[in-house]
């Protein structure tokens, strides 16, 4: 190996080891990274110890979180059609295929398609059932939703009323 090789390959070794944790510029990113988790932490933990019987705030949270709940199971939803849409172009696709094989006259390829079917078929199945599963409970999320905002609603408004 030639020696320019070397030398190159002992500098790219101490740019490695001046990137690990604990050496160079690395630690100050580090405790940077300490720092604010630490931070983050602390001002969660201080909201939610600020007021811990305002029930506004609670019912707000609430409708966050109901929030959060319907966004992600619209979105497991979707990932699920989208797989029922993958299952079925396989199925046209091993359909196509197995056809043509049969027509060639190979047994093997066209058993080999006739797997790939009945596999997307299967797929399709279980992806319509996580489908309406996912369906079901961002209904549920959404009803949630709709009785939490609700609940916002009536102590915002509560105080105004008394007045």
């Amino acid at each position: 190996m030639p020696a320019r090789a070397v030398l190159q390959r002992s500098r790219t070794s101490r740019e490695w080891r001046s990137a690990l944790p604990g050496t160079g510029t690395s630690t100050a990113f580090s405790h940077w990274m300490k720092f604010t988790t630490l931070a983050a932490l602390l001002l969660s933990s201080a909201t939610a110890l600020a007021a811990p019987h305002d029930e506004l705030a609670v019912a707000r949270q609430h409708v966050q979180a109901a929030s959060t709940r319907v966004s992600y199971h619209e979105l497991e939803a979707t990932i699920a059609e989208r797989d029922i849409a993958t299952a079925k172009i396989i199925q046209a696709t091993a359909s196509k295929a197995r056809t043509k094989a049969l027509a060639a006259g190979d047994n093997v390829a066209a058993s080999a398609w006739a797997r790939r079917h009945a596999d997307a078929v299967k797929d399709e199945r279980e992806a319509q059932d996580r489908a309406a599963q996912k369906r079901a409970e961002r209904d549920r999320a959404r009803e949630e939703l709709q009785a939490s905002t609700d609940r916002v609603k009536s102590l915002e408004l509560g105080p105004r009323a008394s007045r």
